[in-house]
Parts: C-alpha cells; sequence; structure tokens
C-alpha cells in the first residue's frame, strides 16, 4: 500500500513538473539555444564582438534554465 502511495505521489509530481515544464517553456528555450547556436556558425557573426557577446550570453542563460530545470526533473524522476 505505501508502495501505491508512493507512485501515486511521484505520478502526481511527474504531471506538476510537465506543467511547468510548459510553464517555463523548456521546449520553446531548447529550440532557441539551437536557433541562436547555428548563428553563431556564420562566418559573419563573429564581425560584431558587441552582438555576438549579447547572443553568447543569451545561449548562456537558456542553457541554465533548461538545465536546472532538467535537473529537477531527472532528480524526481529516478
Amino acid at each position: 500500500l505505501e508502495l501505491e502511495e508512493a507512485n501515486l505521489t511521484l505520478k502526481e509530481y511527474e504531471k506538476k513538473l510537465n506543467e511547468l515544464r510548459i510553464l517555463f517553456d523548456i521546449d520553446g528555450k531548447k529550440n532557441k539555444i539551437v536557433e541562436l547556436e547555428e548563428k553563431t556558425k556564420d562566418n559573419d557573426f563573429w564581425q560584431d564582438t558587441e552582438k555576438s557577446t549579447k547572443v553568447l550570453q543569451e545561449i548562456k542563460t537558456l542553457k541554465n534554465s533548461v538545465t536546472k530545470f532538467e535537473d529537477i526533473y531527472n532528480m524526481l524522476s529516478d
């Protein structure tokens, strides 16, 4: 019985985490990371150091957000 209750609790957490995934737009952030990383492959990208620095900072910020969320998700999923 305790195991069943624990499984139900975990399923509830998983449901809430999936809701948070949507709320924080984790998939959108992942797509934006890919898009921005593609921009960094352009030769012209590195000509404007101010702009390239901002883009790299945005990539870093997005990756940190995604990583934090996925760490929590994986911790609770295991």
